[in-house]
């Protein structure tokens, strides 16, 4: 599998007193794919949490049906998933949970760092299918 990587080293500023902060404490959420860590200020003590993921938009890419390339952009699935689950009281939570299973399927799944639609489609099907059937019909037609 083939991703650019695309890394800045950047140290994280206190929010109350903008100083350096340090890690201390750090975990892998391995159904988001991203890290959670606890930070604690040097200079004023303060703590806080911050989550880091990876920005999709600059290391895969999306090609359509027209043979057009575009960056991948995790905010549209997550609106789109979020339209097959209104009909749900807790669809904002929901549909997070969808996009982010989703594409950690599309990058298990990926032999490079184009996708293509339909895979993009099958993937939030096969994921709708065995979350909720009225979900799965609504995506189903919107996309057909």
């Amino acid at each position: 599998m083939f991703f650019i990587a695309v890394c800045q080293y950047i140290d994280m500023v206190c929010l109350q007193c903008r100083s350096n902060t340090q890690v201390i404490n750090s975990r892998l959420k391995h159904r988001s794919n991203k890290v959670w860590r606890r930070r604690q200020c040097i200079a004023c003590n303060s703590t806080f949490t911050t989550e880091e993921a990876c920005v999709y938009a600059l290391s895969l890419a999306i090609k359509n049906d027209e043979g057009l390339i575009q960056p991948f952009s995790s905010d549209e699935l997550f609106l789109e998933l979020y339209k097959a689950c209104a009909h749900r009281k807790t669809a904002l939570k929901d549909a997070r949970a969808l996009a982010d299973t989703v594409t950690n399927l599309l990058i298990k799944e990926s032999t490079g760092s184009v996708i293509n639609s339909g895979n993009i489609k099958t993937a939030c099907l096969i994921v709708l299918n065995r979350f909720d059937k009225v979900a799965f019909s609504q995506y189903q037609a919107y996309h057909p």
